[in-house]
């Protein structure tokens, strides 16, 4: 099907997507990167809508398996996208609802970088370490920078939203819940986590919120040269997915 008008509603919705507020409304994300979209359905998303230019070489695995597909003009592309370069190609994505599984489990609290997210993401994939806990304050993990920043991650891991019940209720479910804090009473390379623990990391600028830091057993630290205030948080969340992995 041709969309030939900026005024058609769907080309509404792409505009609209392109905000937080009406991700969650929709219960949607778009995509702009053909890579992106292809490792998107190999992890097991389904496109709900494709927007194609006819120019664009597009070569979506999995086409014949998104029922609705529609042709658009670069004018159309440009008026929507959220990047520089309109690329050509647009798909939307229904955002998961999961629940928290398994043994590992990182909690993120006030993460608000974008860039930092999506690192966290791939970090955490790189590790075997895959599901995520985000609090009301962190960033949208759907957010366009945070997809670019992410790679494929962020279809790869299990992408929770919490609060302080959550991390209250994974400690009644005998988690051990350990704080990345540079404050922390027991070094890093002196940490044996338990079987089942939660990693709580905070935001590089204001560390974890005190409600969440009460909760946690442990407190653990990346030993630094005093010269440096502190790590970034996505370098420092790396340096404990390699230690906990």
């Amino acid at each position: 099907m041709k969309i030939l008008s900026g005024d058609n509603e769907k080309i509404k919705v792409l505009k609209k997507l392109s905000q937080k507020k009406y991700r969650k409304l929709y219960k949607e994300f778009k995509v702009e990167n053909l890579v992106m979209i292809n490792d998107a359905i190999k992890a097991g998303f389904i496109p709900k809508r494709i927007f194609v230019t006819p120019k664009t070489e597009v070569k979506v695995e999995g086409l014949d398996k998104v029922e609705e597909v529609y042709e658009m003009n670069v004018l159309i592309n440009r008026m929507f996208s959220d990047l520089e370069t309109a690329p050509g190609v647009c798909a939307v994505f229904e955002i998961p609802e999961n629940e928290v599984k398994g043994d590992k489990v990182v909690f993120l609290n006030g993460i608000g970088d974008p860039g930092n997210l999506g690192t966290i993401f791939r970090s955490g994939l790189a590790f075997g370490i895959t599901n995520f806990v985000l609090d009301n304050s962190c960033v949208d993990p759907y957010n366009y920078k945070t997809l670019q920043a992410s790679k494929n991650a962020v279809f790869n891991v299990n992408i929770v939203k919490g609060n302080l019940k959550t991390l209250e209720d994974l400690k009644k479910a005998k988690y051990q819940l350990v704080a990345a804090d540079h404050n922390g009473k027991v070094k890093i390379d002196k940490f044996e986590p338990a079987k089942k623990f939660c990693l709580v990391l905070g935001s590089e600028s204001h560390g974890i919120e005190s409600d969440y830091l009460d909760l946690c057993s442990k407190t653990v630290k990346i030993p630094i040269k005093k010269e440096i205030e502190s790590l970034n948080v996505a370098i420092a969340a790396g340096i404990f997915f390699h230690h906990l992995s």
